[in-house]
């Protein structure tokens, strides 16, 4: 019937390309990917009923600020 399309993800993309960036840039889409995983963490601790994921997400949070933080001075190792 209908060929579905085949449509790379931005993570498909950016294997195709890796060998194409610098390290800088790749650390750069890295940071821009976990400030997107950072927000989305936010929204649900903001939009969480049930108190037995609370743990989970708080947990969560901190895996992803723990990266964020790291890539950030890893960034600014590479950039200096």
């Amino acid at each position: 019937m209908f060929k579905k399309k085949n449509k790379l993800s931005n993570r498909e993309l950016l294997e195709d390309f890796r060998c194409y960036l610098s390290e800088e840039e790749l650390l750069r889409l890295e940071i821009e990917e976990t400030k997107l995983a950072l927000d989305a963490a936010y929204s649900v601790w903001q939009n969480i009923t049930e108190p037995e994921l609370i743990d989970s997400v708080i947990y969560e949070l901190n895996s992803i600020q723990s990266k964020y933080t790291f890539l950030t001075k890893k960034y600014r190792e590479i950039s200096a």
